[in-house]
């Protein structure tokens, strides 16, 4: 049986994956307002901007393998002095990525929690009907930060993109792949 040589190559933007597929969870959780939806979109959101500044970095920052590791907020610094970024950071999208950020590292790095709440109900309120007391992060867990996060992040990257003169990866391209027969 005859035989010929078949070479393929893919490149996948893990950054684009996680930001879609956090854009579907929080488009699932607007339909359901599921804590637990919301939570992983904004999980996938701050990791899509991580892995984005990882890709960035790879492409355009000589040292990244010594810097890889340092913590996000450092390596946002890097880029901006790299492109000539002054980030205001008193207002969005600076003030979400701190937000994000910090929610990001909770989630990351939490324990067990416990929270005591005291509050009057009116008696003809069924017992299943009661509110729990909420943890922080489930606070921070709402549709509205969640859009806003998303919103912020793309902007963050867009503009680290167009300053990098990239040419590839920005958000909504998942791969590129090709190939040859011979």
């Amino acid at each position: 049986m005859a035989k010929r040589k078949v070479t393929q190559e893919r490149t996948v933007y893990t950054h684009t994956e996680l930001y879609s597929s956090a854009e579907a969870l929080l488009s699932e959780a607007k339909e359901t307002q599921a804590t637990y939806l919301i939570l992983y979109a904004l999980i996938g959101c701050a990791f899509s901007l991580e892995a984005y500044l990882n890709f960035l970095g790879k492409e355009k920052i000589p040292f990244w393998n010594q810097i890889e590791r340092i913590p996000i907020k450092n390596k946002i610094k890097v880029f901006h002095k790299q492109f000539n970024i002054i980030p205001d950071h008193s207002k969005r999208p600076y003030q979400t990525l701190s937000e994000l950020r910090k929610f990001r590292n909770f989630m990351a790095h939490t324990e067990t929690q416990h929270e005591r709440n005291s509050w009057e109900q009116p008696i003809d309120v069924p017992i299943e009907d009661r509110e729990y007391p909420k943890m922080n992060w489930e606070k921070y867990c709402t549709i509205a930060n969640a859009e806003k996060a998303f919103k912020d992040v793309y902007e963050i990257i867009a503009e680290l993109h167009k300053k990098a003169k990239m040419n590839k990866g920005m958000l909504g391209i998942i791969e590129e792949a090709g190939g040859k027969i011979e």
